[in-house]
């Protein structure tokens, strides 16, 4: 019932359930994924980290569990056990490319650049048309030094999406870099002309790689031109 409440965003009922489930079932994994997941939907990281590694404690082999709890200590900045869920989860699936890129995302956080490669590579092999896992990709060569190979992955993305904010941002990445500010500015401002949703409006504004901009003039009448 827990379950169903939740697929319907009945949460608050869905936790009331569950609740009760866990105190009556404390031998029941799935009692415990649960609540782990209502946790997680309401950013209770550390009481989901708890609920989904009991879980785990009864049933190792419970994929969802190991993934869940992956995002969890994300989230918590957790890196390096969160690298082993996810390897875990892998270890159990090991054609997921959405595990693959976290798994990626986190080796690059560690700064295992190889490793974070190897895995988005992999992820691709499995989605060769996906352009974020592209564009991830690119970041990482960036990172390496493999600055032809990143440039030749972001304007292929712009030549087959040229209305999609995604390559732009990237290719914003990828100049700020190397300090090309004017470059990086033509190219944020191609991203904001995209940005339906004001995603990466408040990406650009938060993330510090375009820190050493917000003083630059021409990056505040950029964003005040956008925002008018």
């Amino acid at each position: 019932l827990g379950t169903i409440l939740l697929k319907n965003k009945k949460y608050k009922a869905a936790e009331d359930i569950i609740n009760i489930a866990v105190n009556k079932f404390k031998d029941n994994y799935q009692t415990w994924f649960g609540l782990g997941t209502i946790n997680q939907l309401f950013n209770r990281f550390e009481d989901a980290e708890e609920a989904y590694k009991k879980a785990l404690d009864i049933n190792q082999r419970y994929p969802d569990a190991w993934y869940n709890l992956a995002v969890v200590l994300t989230h918590l900045k957790k890196f390096q056990e969160a690298e082993q869920s996810i390897k875990n989860f892998l270890a159990l699936i090991p054609d997921d490319s959405s595990g693959l890129v976290i798994l990626g995302s986190l080796q690059e956080e560690l700064d295992k650049l190889s490793d974070a490669e190897h895995s988005f590579q992999k992820a691709l092999e499995l989605q060769p048309d996906d352009t974020t896992i592209l564009a991830k990709l690119s970041l990482i060569y960036v990172k390496l030094s493999n600055f032809e190979k990143a440039h030749a992955i972001l304007t292929d993305i712009i030549t087959k999406l040229p209305e999609d904010s995604l390559g732009y941002y990237y290719l914003a990445l990828y100049y700020t870099s190397q300090n090309k500010i004017q470059e990086t500015i033509n190219n944020l401002e191609n991203c904001l002309k995209f940005d339906i949703n004001n995603y990466y409006r408040d990406l650009i504004i938060s993330i510090p790689d375009f820190e050493t901009l917000r003083e630059n003039d021409e990056f505040k009448n950029l964003f005040e031109s956008f925002q008018s």
